[in-house]
């Protein structure tokens, strides 16, 4: 490999060929095209990286250290962090292309018709058709627990948080290593309420959820529940487990069927929300700004009283928005 140091405008001819190299702690100025087959260094390590023009062809490196100013306009661009406060003009293939890393950009991302940036936004599901037992299972994405009362019945019913029985409760827990709580998200869940009480609920960001009907709050965690029998209503649970807001429904329409539940937080002016909602109705929603995860925990469970029902839990997922 060859160290150069580049403080210098580039010469009008056009580079079309692959260029290996290594580039450091100068400045890469250009107002014309770079247009190469490849572009392959360890390292783009540069103050200034600014072309008004584009860049084609491929972009590969361990690291781009540095600002973009101008377009990148290139087929792949292979690194662990990018900084662009250009333009990422998509006009060719898979712009970003990044294995691990993130793409900053302080200037808009075009893409040209009928291209699209593709991601994997959905780190984490179970679905008891698939996996089976969420603890045992094949091929699980994370191994879960159930715990207190929760016990899994088959792959149609999935996970049976309780029994038609006073004072239960039961969880289906999972540690989801890696996820990030402090992005945008959804923890959506697929659940049975039968007729009688208490209703179920459902937390993120917790460092355990605990046994019992704590909701996982005094650990540092979020959640949300679906009060039946003679309470319906909503509430949303934090910090040390306090109630954080309460909003009148009627759950009885939820009762005894399948029905889809989300939790979702989002960013919005630089507030953070947290909503709730049952078969895509809003149900409740909290401003949640000052939370700071207390761990990677998600978790779905339900609980009994001084009344009861069945209920049951066959799928979860969790992905960012």
């Amino acid at each position: 490999m060859i160290l150069i140091n580049i403080q210098m405008d580039l010469p009008p001819t056009m580079l079309r060929a692959t260029l290996y190299t290594n580039f450091f702690n100068g400045n890469v100025i250009t107002s014309r095209d770079i247009t190469a087959h490849s572009i392959v260094a360890e390292n783009i390590n540069a103050n200034n990286i600014n072309i008004s023009a584009g860049v084609g062809g491929n972009l590969t490196a361990n690291n781009f250290v540095g600002n973009f100013v101008g377009n990148i306009i290139a087929a792949n661009v292979v690194s662990d962090s990018v900084t662009v406060s250009g333009n990422i003009r998509g006009a060719l293939a898979n712009i970003g292309n990044l294995a691990t890393g993130q793409i900053n950009v302080s200037g808009n991302v075009v893409l040209s018709p009928g291209k699209s940036i593709f991601a994997s936004q959905m780190p984490f599901f179970w679905t008891s058709s698939i996996h089976g037992n969420p603890a045992t299972g094949a091929n699980l994405i994370y191994t879960g627990a159930m715990v207190d009362d929760a016990t899994y019945i088959d792959a149609v019913l999935g996970v049976r948080l309780t029994r038609a029985v006073n004072a239960l409760s039961g969880t289906i827990k999972w540690n989801v290593t890696g996820f990030d709580f402090t992005k945008d998200f959804n923890l959506r869940s697929f659940m049975y309420m039968g007729s009688g009480a208490d209703g179920a609920w459902m937390g993120v960001g917790a460092s355990d959820p605990g046994t019992g009907i704590t909701y996982g709050g005094n650990n540092g965690g979020r959640a949300t529940r679906l009060w039946t029998y003679t309470y319906q209503y909503n509430e949303m649970f934090g910090g040390n487990g306090q109630r954080i807001g309460q909003l009148q429904n009627n759950y009885s329409n939820l009762q005894n069927l399948w029905f889809a539940a989300d939790l979702t937080i989002r960013t919005i002016s630089n507030r953070r929300y947290m909503h709730i909602f049952a078969n895509n109705q809003l149900q409740n929603a909290v401003d949640i700004t000052s939370w700071i995860p207390g761990g990677n925990y998600i978790y779905i469970g339900a609980g009994t009283g001084g009344a009861n029902a069945d209920h049951y839990c066959s799928h979860v997922e969790l992905k960012y928005i």
